[in-house]
């Protein structure tokens, strides 16, 4: 049974302007294209899972005014830090959810209140419903995501692949082709820059954006060719493979392989048209 709702991961979307000096005299964060493929329909309900972080509160705003230009005024916000007995019948009414902030906290948060197959269900079943992760909250849409020494489990939405997002100066690629390498039979996922990936079905993925997605293959590399990692060194390994995905592209996630757009059938089929009868 392929999923019937949509799930939307959304790379780095903060932009700085400087001055001469180098100073950064504005600052701004576009989040307006999440929201375009959103319905507009007055009792469309829309939840935001975020943490209290200050490194959430920027991009939380920045949300929250998002939603309001693109005339969506039907939207409340969940406190992961905060116990409230409202958060899982609010969850199960939505039909978008937005999570924003740390991919453990996230993981923790719907583990704890039982949430995770509640989500998993409507995903599976509604056609209505959206899931959308900001930034490195995404990487926890998979069934396992990139730890601190080593895979840890996710909540499972996404099948077979890690999704990595680098934020700030701080990017943890390496990490992705080594976890990749420990789990030949996932495909690693980077997204870089001002980049979203639309996935329906499951593994029908489009990238919109100006940035790129990095796709990850190991699936073809023999054992015989791996060597214990070491810190530091450079890695080299025999059919890696690696694609570079631009806006407008397409890939199913259950191969790693492009998906091309159907021919344009020439038959205009004009042979009865000019009859005289």
């Amino acid at each position: 049974m392929y999923p019937k709702g949509k799930i939307i991961i959304s790379g780095h979307t903060i932009t700085q302007e400087y001055d001469e000096t180098g100073a950064v005299v504005k600052r701004s964060i576009a989040t307006n294209h999440l929201f375009q493929l959103i319905s507009h329909e007055k009792e469309h309900r829309i939840e935001i899972v975020s943490s209290a972080s200050k490194d959430c509160e920027e991009l939380l705003k920045a949300c929250c005014e998002s939603l309001l230009q693109s005339k969506h005024t039907h939207f409340g916000i969940i406190n992961i830090n905060k116990a409230d007995d409202e958060y899982n019948s609010r969850i199960c009414n939505a039909n978008t959810i937005i999570l924003i902030g740390e991919p453990s906290e996230i993981y923790s948060f719907f583990c704890a209140g039982f949430l995770t197959e509640l989500v998993y269900s409507t995903y599976l079943t509604d056609e209505n419903f959206t899931l959308i992760g900001i930034n490195t909250a995404a990487m926890a849409l998979s069934d396992l995501m990139i730890g601190t020494k080593k895979a840890e489990a996710g909540l499972g939405l996404i099948k077979n692949c890690f999704i990595n997002l680098p934020f700030g100066n701080h990017s943890d690629f390496k990490k992705l082709i080594k976890t990749v390498l420990s789990h030949q039979n996932y495909l690693g996922v980077n997204i870089n820059g001002d980049m979203s990936i639309t996935i329906e079905r499951g593994f029908k993925t489009l990238c919109k954006g100006t940035g790129s997605v990095m796709i990850i293959n190991a699936r073809e590399v023999s054992s015989k060719s791996l060597k214990p990692f070491k810190r530091g060194a450079s890695l080299y390994v025999k059919n890696l493979k690696g694609q570079i995905l631009v806006d407008g592209s397409r890939v199913d996630l259950r191969t790693g392989n492009i998906i091309k757009p159907d021919k344009f059938d020439f038959n205009l089929n004009f042979t009865n048209r000019n009859s005289i009868i």
